[in-house]
């Protein structure tokens, strides 16, 4: 089961409230640091210091088949990991999009 676009759904919420936070799990294999960059950019605007990112390295089994193969390990998600943060941190906070 999908609930959809976590960035989404959290921007949703933070419209309806004033001062709790969300957090948002990233799944580095799932998008870029890029564009994961870009959503946090226009949720801030948006909404202020009100996101948490949480990096995740597995998966439920239905989303195997999405985003990996089902030979993929864990230890090669959690491999990704480092570089994704390198390079989303390293990433203008300031660029309009």
């Amino acid at each position: 089961m999908h609930s959809g676009d976590p960035f989404i759904v959290a921007a949703h919420a933070a419209s309806h409230t004033s001062t709790l936070k969300y957090m948002v799990a990233l799944r580095p294999y799932a998008l870029t640091p890029a564009y994961c960059k870009m959503q946090c950019n226009s949720f801030y605007r948006s909404f202020g210091d009100r996101l948490i990112l949480n990096m995740v390295s597995g998966t439920f089994d239905d989303e195997n088949e999405i985003f990996l193969e089902k030979t993929t390990e864990i230890e090669y998600r959690r491999s990704l990991i480092p570089t994704f943060i390198e390079k989303f941190t390293s990433l203008s906070f300031d660029n309009d999009y």
